[in-house]
């Protein structure tokens, strides 16, 4: 079962490494609207943990999902700015596009020179055993590798992901549907 944490709970979380998942980084990073709830608040959350001087840290599987996310977002935006089908254009011809170069290079700038200066990039090599392992349990494959790293490095998972949930993790969330 999960140790669940509030945002009341940062300072009980001093000297602790917090592991943010992508939709975190998304919400801080990547979302425009000044009134997006997730933004607003996770950024708030992420200010204190700098203030209190938290180790911050994610791994090789969030920048790949931020990547990809981001990029996911950026299409979806092109589409509607230019009124365009999904059938009409897809997204690797988007990926291919020079716009989507440009989102690449916008996408790679953000996280190279705004996000890594604030975190510790974090690792783990993985054994045939941990994956044999990991291909028993239920449930998204990269939620499970980075509920394993947290786990195994005893990081604390700041996520909004109520998937995780159930996952005998030490989360912090602002997610009412942890506490329910």
């Amino acid at each position: 079962m999960a140790t669940l944490y509030k945002e009341d709970d940062i300072p009980l979380l001093k000297d602790r490494v917090i592991f943010f998942d992508a939709n975190i980084l998304i919400s801080i990073y990547f979302t425009i609207s000044p009134t997006d709830w997730a933004q607003k608040n996770y950024s708030r959350v992420f200010s204190k943990l700098i203030a209190a001087e938290n180790k911050l840290t994610f791994d090789v599987t969030i920048v790949s999902e931020v990547i990809n996310r981001a990029l996911r977002m950026e299409y979806k935006t092109h589409l509607r700015k230019n009124d365009i089908k999904d059938a009409e254009f897809s997204y690797k011809k988007f990926r291919d596009s020079q716009e989507g170069k440009s989102a690449w290079v916008r996408t790679n700038t953000i996280i190279r020179d705004t996000i890594f200066p604030s975190f510790a990039i974090t690792g783990k090599c993985w054994t045939k055993a941990d994956m044999n392992f990991l291909l028993t349990q239920q449930g998204d494959f990269n939620d499970q590798l980075i509920a394993d790293i947290c786990r195994e490095k005893r990081f604390i998972l700041l996520t909004n992901d109520a998937d995780f949930k159930n996952a005998d993790l030490e989360i912090l969330s602002l997610n009412n549907n942890f506490f329910e």
